[in-house]
């Protein structure tokens, strides 16, 4: 249900002027508000866009846009120098490489299973053959012998049937057993998603995403912020301490 804002919220970055093209945050949302609920509020958890609309809901709340407010508000006072919605290129040496596991052989299938024999119906013709040699009288024709014949047939339908449960439980142990040996003999190697070279790379400045989002990731990949583990540890070391950090405070201990 998203797929057709995400290829909108790309072209913000790759064709701004394009018509369908979502270039704010502020249309974004406008956009996300039209696609209708997976689930009602709180009747299950996700992944999703809430922390996009929470960015917009500062934005309205306070008058800026996004990047600015948090500069001023939370980058700014805590010296997170190195935290930004872009990277400027003198900093490209420090940009780390986003990658993903992907598949790249899957081991040889095995041989095609054998498949069990199916067993013989139990409606044999009775008028093929005469019972013990002779012929088998007119009108018998829908009977399929006496008494100990019907018990003899019973009893080869319950072994029948045991060997039956028997395959199908062996099949099951055997299926199970591939499967297992197929995802060890699965060969991964990592794949690159961003661009890596300075001129092309999605993060750098005139690169980037229009869409200033709150969670990042508008066009599957770009528009959140960038940072290093030491600005995010300065971060994290704010709220360890309730809000504030070097004798400034973040946040309220509310």
């Amino acid at each position: 249900r998203f797929i057709p804002l995400i290829e909108r919220s790309g072209l913000g970055r790759t064709a701004p002027s394009d018509p369908r093209a979502i270039t704010t945050l502020e249309q974004w949302c406008d956009e996300l508000a039209k696609v209708p609920l997976r689930s009602q509020p709180g009747a299950e958890w996700f992944y999703s866009y809430s922390h996009d609309v929470v960015g917009r809901v500062v934005e309205v709340a306070s008058g800026q846009r996004l990047d600015a407010f948090l500069q001023r508000r939370v980058l700014g006072p805590l010296r997170m120098v190195d935290t930004a919605f872009e990277v400027p290129p003198e900093k490209w040496d420090r940009v780390a490489g986003m990658y993903k596991r992907v598949e790249a052989a899957a081991s040889e299938e095995g041989a095609a299973e054998d498949k069990p024999q199916e067993a013989e119906g139990d409606d044999e013709d009775c008028n093929a053959e005469a019972r013990d040699g002779e012929q088998a009288p007119v009108g018998e024709a829908a009977q399929c012998g006496d008494a100990g014949a019907e018990e003899h047939a019973d009893s080869q339908q319950e072994e029948q049937n045991a060997g039956e449960q028997e395959l199908s439980d062996q099949k099951d142990e055997e299926e199970e057993g591939e499967q297992e040996e197929e995802e060890e003999n699965v060969e991964y190697e990592l794949k690159r998603l961003d661009k890596p070279d300075v001129i092309s790379n999605e993060w750098i400045v005139g690169n980037t995403s229009p869409i200033l989002a709150g969670g990042g990731s508008v066009d599957a990949m770009t528009g959140g912020l960038v940072s290093t583990a030491a600005d995010y540890s300065r971060f994290c070391l704010m709220l360890l301490k309730k809000g504030e950090l070097d004798g400034i405070r973040i946040l309220r201990p509310e």
